[in-house]
């Protein structure tokens, strides 16, 4: 299945720009302006990265509805991925825990022809089989938010993201040859655990993902420091797997090995 990309001209400023979409019209700088979007939040580029058709085996738990307050975009699901929030026990957040890494993966709640809508009333299927695109947004916000002071205290001057990345994942139709299937999708939890007094690593496990095809790292842990956590969002096939290593010292292989003959 080839990736059809559209390359049209933005009716507003009449400069070129690529899309999946057969009616889009307007660049996404132009449709954050008509949005009313602040300067800084304007999109000056958004490309593709990567590409790749997955199984999905993300848990649906993890996805939200988002719209504009408008509502004037199509409605989609979001899951923002932050390294605090997985792992042994309670959420590290709930402690005031430190955040390593944070990446947001869109599904738009659409169905295309090929998929097989069996959706409830109350809500929407869940795509088994998608398109993983890995996208980078650069915004034209200024490099750092300059030094100022607030109820008498001095804020020195903090730097701003211009660009960062996030992952979209389109709908394929579930009878997708198997042969175009690359990998899964999956997202891996490894978690550890101090002694109290901090003599040492009093269970810990461990997540190798050198070899996948993709791969996203998370981290978190709690205040004290005694509870931490290593997360990836990854691409796993036969060729190319990740390793999960258990407090008991097993290693399970993902996508399982295929046994030998």
């Amino acid at each position: 299945m080839q990736e059809i990309k559209i390359e049209k001209q933005c009716l507003v400023c009449q400069k070129n720009f690529q899309t999946l979409e057969g009616n889009q019209r307007r660049c996404p700088a132009c449709i954050d302006r008509i949005k009313g979007h602040e300067a800084q939040h304007i999109t000056t580029s958004r490309r593709e990265i990567e590409t790749h058709i997955v199984r999905n085996l993300l848990p649906e738990s993890l996805f939200c509805p988002w719209s504009t307050g408008d509502h004037k975009d199509l409605s989609a699901r979001r899951a923002i991925l932050k390294g605090r929030d997985f792992g042994w026990g309670e959420p590290y957040v709930v402690w005031g825990g430190v955040n390593g890494g944070r990446i947001d993966v869109w599904i738009l709640d659409r169905v295309p022809s090929g998929v097989k809508d069996e959706r409830p009333l109350s809500g929407l299927v869940y795509p088994s089989v998608v398109r993983f695109r890995l996208m980078e947004t650069t915004k034209a916000a200024p490099s750092e938010k300059p030094a100022d002071e607030w109820r008498g205290v001095e804020r020195p001057a903090l730097p701003l993201a211009q660009t960062w990345k996030y992952v979209a994942l389109d709908w394929l139709p579930d009878d997708t040859p198997i042969e175009e299937i690359e990998g899964e999708l999956r997202l891996l939890v490894a978690s550890r655990k101090t002694t109290l007094k901090g003599l040492g690593a009093q269970w810990e496990e461990k997540l190798d993902v050198s070899s996948t095809l993709w791969h996203y790292d998370m981290s978190g842990e709690c205040r004290s420091g005694r509870y931490g956590s290593r997360s990836s969002l990854c691409i796993v096939s036969p060729s190319h797997p990740a390793f999960f290593t258990n407090r008991e010292g097993d290693t399970i292989q993902y996508p399982a090995a295929e046994p030998e003959i």
